[in-house]
């Protein structure tokens, strides 16, 4: 491992732009193929493109429909981190609360709390990034 990669540089990065439509998942999904390959495995493959789906899928829906939406997915020395972030209202604890009450939809993070190994919400004024972090030995 080089000196930069031990000082916390991903090993291999993709950074994407997706406009805030219903093709941006199917995008997400494509966009984590790289990172599963450089990775070396199915299963983590399907766990990254699943998150970075649902993380997309709420940006779209959640989001501002006017401002692109960034994916971000890198893979480190033993984990994965994909990070999401739209403009928009800022995500609050009263909107989770309300989302886990709900009984047709507002499953995503409840699938991506099942997956990551840890996650965080960023919520600022006029924006909001979720990271997750999905370690590889745990896949």
């Amino acid at each position: 491992m080089s000196a930069a990669h031990a000082h916390g540089e991903p090993l291999v990065s993709r950074r994407v732009e997706l406009a805030p439509t219903a093709e941006a998942p199917r995008l997400a999904r494509r966009a984590t193929d790289a990172i599963a390959e450089a990775a070396g495995g199915e299963c983590l493959g399907f766990m990254l493109r699943l998150v970075a789906s649902e993380l997309v899928n709420n940006a779209v829906l959640h989001g501002s429909p006017d401002e692109p939406i960034l994916l971000e997915v890198e893979l480190f020395d033993g984990r994965v981190l994909v990070r999401v972030r739209n403009a928009g209202g800022r995500l609050t604890l009263s909107d989770l609360r309300r989302r886990k009450r709900r009984t047709e939809s507002g499953r995503g993070l409840d699938i991506v709390d099942a997956l990551a190994d840890a996650w965080t919400i960023d919520a600022r004024p006029g924006s909001t990034t979720i990271a997750v972090q999905v370690r590889i030995d745990s896949v």
